[in-house]
C-alpha cells in the first residue's frame, strides 16, 4: 500500500492509469456535481466533483474535483466531460502532464462520509493538468489508505 500510495503522490502522470494499473481493471465514474460558469479570464469552465470506483460494492477509491476549461476541450473530450460516466484520466490518456503540484493531509468529516471511510483524515493532492500545451484545468485528488485498499 505505501508504495501505491507514493506513485500517486509522487507521479506527474495519470492516478487513473495507476489506479487501474494496481487493480487490473477499469475506473468507473460517478459525477456528483457538475455545474459551468464563467471564470475571471472570462473562459468558459466546468467544476466537476467525482467519485471514481472499480465496485460499487466496495466504494469510492478517490473522490475528484476539476475545473476545466471547456475551450481547451476537442468535442471528443467535451462529450465524455459532459457525460459524466468516464474519468477524466482516461479522456486525456496522452501527452499529459501535471504542474504546479501540491499535497496535503486534511481531516475532513463529509469526505469520511462520501469516501465510506473509518478514518477522515485524506491526501489532498492538487495540480494543474495539461494535455501537450493545453491547459485542461485544475485537478484535486481526495483519498486514503483505506480507500486504496479497494483497489
Amino acid at each position: 500500500m505505501p508504495n501505491l500510495i507514493n506513485s500517486i503522490l509522487d507521479d506527474h502522470k495519470s492516478t487513473t492509469q495507476i489506479l487501474e494499473r494496481a487493480a487490473s481493471q477499469v475506473l468507473l465514474c460517478r459525477v456528483a456535481f457538475r455545474k459551468k460558469y464563467i471564470d475571471d479570464h472570462q473562459q468558459e469552465c466546468m467544476l466537476r466533483a467525482s467519485e471514481l470506483y472499480f465496485s460499487d460494492d466496495k466504494g469510492p477509491v478517490l473522490y475528484s474535483i476539476s475545473s476545466l476549461v471547456l475551450a481547451e476541450l476537442d468535442e471528443v473530450e467535451a462529450r465524455h466531460v459532459e457525460s459524466g460516466v468516464v474519468p477524466i484520466g482516461q479522456i486525456f490518456n496522452y501527452d499529459l502532464s501535471k504542474s504546479d503540484l501540491y499535497i496535503e493531509r486534511l481531516k475532513d468529516n463529509r469526505l469520511q462520509q462520501i469516501l465510506n471511510t473509518h478514518s477522515n483524515l485524506f491526501y489532498h493532492k492538487r495540480y494543474k493538468l495539461w494535455n501537450g500545451k493545453r491547459y485542461i484545468g485544475l485537478f484535486k485528488e481526495i483519498f486514503n489508505k483505506e480507500s486504496l485498499t479497494r483497489c
